[in-house]
């Protein structure tokens, strides 16, 4: 949300350089606490059915891929496509071949999956690093930091709750039945889903928004809704409008 809006390179740095360090905190006090319970997270989670080390691997692979998604789209929002591109085509292939590699060749089982995935994550990092690192420092603004978890804010318990509408499912099936049948459900999901894709569209473009004059308060979940988000990017294609746009910007959520 900042990024594009700075004019100066000064700002730019100091942008990139605090949403790093702040991002590197997080994911560090993350790690730490998921760590400390563990044990109780894998039993929530995958009952007895995950092999050793399991939840471990998997806390790795969320740090490592919150790091990876914040350098990476970063290259977007400097309006990088190339770097972009490569750097999730390096993810993608190191990811894919590891995989195949652990899984198939060296029978390391699902572990090899999360495993190869975080290889991946990490060849992407490097090459999304190689091109982003221009704009880090050690440096780390305050008043920059509050105004922009001040912006974020709303957007953390909307987060959550489109997580727990995402897994629930699944954390109640393996209680409910077993761990392989969470698995034969996400395959069906996958499955599933995509046939309403057109239609979920559809229904977007039938709804119909009326603007209020004078509206009391604002609540704005997501960028596309809050600003237009990555759609809206210079150029604009698709008209995509955020509510600030549609209610002028001096308003506020």
């Amino acid at each position: 949300r900042f990024l594009p809006d700075a004019e100066r390179d000064e700002e730019r740095i100091a942008i990139a350089s605090t949403a790093l360090l702040f991002t590197l905190a997080a994911y560090a006090a993350f790690a730490i606490a998921a760590l400390v319970a563990v044990e109780p997270l894998e039993e929530l989670l995958f009952a007895d059915a995950a092999p050793p080390g399991f939840m471990t691997i998997v806390i790795a692979a969320a740090v490592v891929s919150g790091v990876f998604y914040l350098v990476l789209n970063q290259l977007r929002w400097q309006l990088l496509p190339i770097q972009y591109a490569m750097a999730n085509v390096v993810f993608a292939g190191v990811s894919i071949g590891l995989t195949v590699l652990l899984v198939l060749g060296l029978r390391t089982g699902v572990s090899g999956v999360i495993i190869g995935q975080v290889g991946g994550t990490i060849a992407g990092l490097a090459v999304a690093w190689r091109h982003a690192s221009p704009l880090y420092r050690i440096q780390l603004d305050p008043a920059l930091l509050r105004a922009m978890l001040l912006f974020s804010l709303p957007l953390v318990p909307s987060s959550i709750g489109v997580f727990v509408t995402l897994y629930v499912d699944r954390i109640a099936i393996r209680s409910l039945m077993t761990f392989a049948d969470v698995g034969l459900f996400g395959i069906g999901l996958d499955t599933y889903w995509p046939q309403f894709a057109g239609l979920e569209d559809r229904l977007k473009g039938a709804r119909v928004v009326a603007k209020v004059d004078a509206p009391k308060g604002v609540v704005a979940v997501g960028t596309c809704a809050t600003y237009g988000g990555i759609h809206a990017m210079a150029g604009n294609p698709t008209g995509c409008m955020g509510l600030a746009d549609y209610l002028g910007w001096d308003f506020r959520s």
